[in-house]
C-alpha cells in the first residue's frame, strides 16, 4: 500500500516546521519530525501528512521523496513548488532554509496542530537526539546494515498499536485504502475538472 506523494501538502508541512525553528533547520532532524507527524497521523485518523514512502535507514526512518528532494534537489524538469519555498541552506549543507512565505491552506487545523505538538515535543534535540529516539521507540524501524529498507505501512500500524487485536489491525488497513480510493479519485476529479 502506498500512498501518492504530495508535494505541496510536503512542502507546507516541512515550511510549518522550519518557520516554527527560525527559518532554518537541520535536515535530518526536519525528515525525522516529519516522519513522526505522518506515524502519528496514520495512527490516529488513518491517513498521513505527506503521502510519502517510509525507508528505514542507518540513522532511522526517513520520508524518502523528502530526502531525495534535499539531498539532490528538485527535478530540474518540473518547476516544483518545494523549491520556490525551502533550499539547502548556503552556510550550511545539512540545514533547509525557508525561502519564501508559504500559505498553509493544504493542511487542516488538526495538522497544523499535530506539527506542532511534534516540534513542541521534540524542541531541545538535536539531529543525534532524534536518532537515538527513533532507533529506541519506533519498533518498525530496524537496522538496514548500511542500506534501506521500505517500511510498510502495516508495519507502522502493527508497531503503533501493539494492544490491537488482528481484526482491529486489519479494520484500520482497510479504512486506510478506502481513504486512499477516496483521494485518488478527488484527485481524478479536479484533473477531469481543470
Amino acid at each position: 500500500m502506498n500512498f501518492v506523494f504530495n508535494e505541496r501538502r510536503s512542502t507546507q508541512a516541512a515550511a510549518f516546521l522550519v518557520s516554527r525553528n527560525g527559518g532554518t533547520m537541520n535536515y535530518m532532524k526536519l525528515i525525522k519530525l516529519l516522519y513522526l507527524a505522518d506515524r502519528t497521523a496514520l495512527l490516529r485518523w488513518q491517513q498521513p501528512i505527506t503521502g510519502d514512502k517510509y525507508y528505514s535507514m542507518p540513522r532511522g526512518p526517513v520520508v524518502s521523496t523528502i530526502l531525495d528532494i534535499i539531498s539532490n534537489g528538485p527535478n530540474p524538469h518540473e518547476n516544483g513548488y518545494w523549491s520556490h519555498a525551502i533550499k539547502k541552506s548556503p552556510d550550511d549543507g545539512y540545514a533547509v532554509t525557508a525561502v519564501a512565505p508559504v500559505e498553509y491552506d493544504d493542511l487542516s487545523a488538526r495538522e497544523k496542530r499535530l506539527l506542532t505538538d511534534i516540534d513542541e515535543h521534540f524542541k531541545a534535540f538535536d539531529q543525534w537526539a532524534m536518532v537515538d529516539y527513533c532507533h529506541k521507540n519506533l519498533p518498525e524501524w530496524n537496522d538496514p546494515q548500511g542500506s534501506s529498507a521500505q517500511i510498510t505501512v502495516e508495519e507502522i500500524i502493527r508497531a503503533g498499536s501493539p494492544t490491537a487485536t488482528e481484526e482491529e489491525i486489519q479494520e484500520s488497513l482497510e479504512l486506510i485504502a478506502f481513504k486512499m480510493f477516496i483521494d485518488q479519485e478527488n484527485i481524478e476529479s479536479l484533473h477531469e475538472a481543470g
